[in-house]
Parts: C-alpha cells; sequence; structure tokens
C-alpha cells in the first residue's frame, strides 16, 4: 500500500508543478505585453530584452517538463517585464523629457 501512496504523492507533484509553470507563464506573458505597449522596447531596452529572453527560456523549459526550471524563468521574465513597464512609463512623462 505504500509504493501506491508514494506514486500516487509524486503524481500530484509533479501536476502541481506544472501548473504552477503554466501559471507563471502567463503572467510573464502578460508583463511582457503591458511592457511592450508602454514603449519599454525602447525606453526599457535592457530590461525588456532580458525578460524575453527568461521567457524564452521559461518556455523552453516547459516544453521539456522542466516545470520548476520554466516557473523560475518566467518569475524572473515577470519581475524584469514589471520593470521594464515602470521605467518606460516613467520615461514617456512630460517632466522626464
Amino acid at each position: 500500500m505504500r509504493p501506491i501512496a508514494l506514486l500516487l504523492a509524486a503524481l500530484v507533484a509533479a501536476g502541481c508543478a506544472s501548473v504552477d509553470a503554466t501559471r507563471q507563464l502567463v503572467a510573464a506573458e502578460v508583463a511582457l505585453e503591458g511592457a511592450r505597449s508602454a514603449g519599454a522596447e525602447r525606453q526599457a531596452a535592457y530590461e525588456y530584452t532580458a525578460a524575453d529572453a527568461y521567457y524564452q527560456k521559461a518556455r523552453e523549459e516547459n516544453a521539456r517538463a522542466r516545470y520548476g526550471a520554466a516557473a523560475e524563468h518566467a518569475r524572473k521574465a515577470t519581475i524584469l517585464a514589471e520593470e521594464a513597464q515602470v521605467k518606460a512609463r516613467r520615461a514617456a512623462r512630460p517632466e522626464a523629457r
């Protein structure tokens, strides 16, 4: 009975990991779109490019079923995309010019 319980726990944990990775990927995609719409490609090029690179790596890791790594890369992408969006919006303010 015990080996079956361990197997079941492992399967549930793996399922949760893929859900977390998917949730993080969606959050990163939304953050990247927000940054893009704020003009971050030009106003915060470093942060935006790094966010996009982390997002692409997250997608790659997710496709290889490396859900923990995918979630971590997606979290980094989200943080950088949010920083890019803030930086781009600040640059777009009239007093910043």
